[in-house]
């Protein structure tokens, strides 16, 4: 279903990477619970999911670390100009953050004042 107001490029690739992040949860994590927030913010698009299971070592280069499922979430988010942030570490659970920007003329709009 299409989010009201984010573009289809932008609504695919959240889609996706909440895709292979709750794919690596419940492979991997032996996770309770995994949140996914998706929230408009002056910036852009956030898009948050946690879970409280195993954790792990984040890779400084996932790829070339056997981590492909988050280098494909960091191209992904790469390919719009935004930033992944992954925290992690054994035993304490997973926190991923994916900030979509919005484009310079969707920004304008958001930031102008609706009470002229």
């Amino acid at each position: 279903q299409r989010l009201a107001g984010i573009p289809d490029d932008m609504a695919v690739a959240a889609y996706r990477i909440t895709q292979e992040a709750v794919t690596n949860m419940l492979r991997h994590a032996q996770a309770d619970n995994v949140l996914v927030r998706l929230e408009r913010s002056p910036e852009g698009l956030l898009l948050h999911i946690a879970d409280d299971g195993l954790g792990f070592t984040p890779a400084e280069n996932p790829g070339q670390e056997g981590q492909r499922g988050m280098a494909g979430m960091a191209e992904r988010i790469a390919l719009l100009g935004g930033a992944l942030t992954v925290h992690s570490e054994p035993g304490k659970g997973t926190q991923i953050e994916a900030l979509f920007p919005w484009a310079p003329r969707v920004r304008e709009r958001a930031n102008k004042s609706k009470g002229l």
